[in-house]
């Protein structure tokens, strides 16, 4: 109980509120699931004062708490940040999340107007096999889209982090969803088959940046010719079937005498 409320043993003792809302309304947030609150002495009072209890639990209700999300330490090696999650993408790499980098990168990327990125996130269990099964896919898919800056494929572990995003329900694992560049537009659930080739027609499907033409590869260079601006001839060896011509021994039988 103690480590599923992240609680250390020498912080007790300890007081959290748990709010069950969530977890019947996955349109609240909190992943579909419960959120938790804690009490926080420095904030909230003394933990033996009656009045400092009983104003903590008004607080939830009146919606002036923050709940208590986990996540790992985003300073450990490996975990994406601001400054480092494009470079990720652009080499064709899964971009590592965990709950605080995830407000750092997705949120924030999608809170900027004039970020047109969309984030496909898989939410996974190290423990379960659907997880494992789709790891080698989830990396073939983001280095399909390395040379996409408008699309970015990312993965958590969701057994030791947390995200608190209204409309997405982690109901199981794994849980893929789309959370496109507009802040203000709801997650979207993946539910169908999961090869590489149906997931990028989904993202190509649903991505927000007209920029998906050439997935997998650098775009082709313009038909502009670079000295006059005007297009450029095609070569003279491509001929349609109606300008090639039949060679002299293949005539039809009403030509032959």
């Amino acid at each position: 109980l103690l480590e599923y409320f992240d609680i250390l043993e020498d912080t007790l003792p300890a007081l959290v509120l748990v709010d069950l809302r969530a977890k019947r309304d996955p349109t609240l947030g909190a992943g579909g699931s419960v959120r938790h609150y804690r009490f926080e002495p420095s904030t909230h009072g003394r933990l033996d004062a009656v009045e400092a209890i009983v104003g903590f639990e008004e607080r939830l209700f009146n919606d002036a708490l923050q709940p208590y999300l986990r996540s790992e330490n985003p300073a450990l090696s490996g975990f994406a940040t601001a400054a480092t999650f494009r470079d990720e993408s652009r080499r064709g790499r899964v971009v590592r999340l965990c709950g605080a980098s995830f407000a750092d990168v997705v949120e924030a990327s999608r809170r900027d107007a004039t970020d047109r990125t969309d984030f496909f996130v898989q939410f996974y269990a190290p423990w379960c096999a659907h997880s494992k099964a789709l790891a080698g896919t989830w990396d073939a898919l983001a280095d399909e889209f390395r040379h996409v800056d408008a699309v970015v494929v990312a993965a958590m572990d969701a057994t030791r982090n947390e995200v608190d995003v209204a409309g997405l329900a982690i109901r199981g694992f794994p849980t893929l969803a789309w959370f496109p560049a507009d802040a203000a537009r709801r997650p979207l659930l993946y539910n169908g088959t999961r090869d590489r080739a149906a997931l990028a027609a989904f993202a190509k499907d649903h991505a927000s940046a007209s920029t998906l033409v050439d997935v997998g590869r650098p775009s082709p260079p313009s038909s502009q010719s670079a000295d006059d601006g005007r297009p450029n001839p095609p070569p003279p060896h491509r001929r349609s079937s109606q300008q090639q011509k039949s060679p002299p021994h293949q005539r039809s039988s009403q030509q032959q005498k």
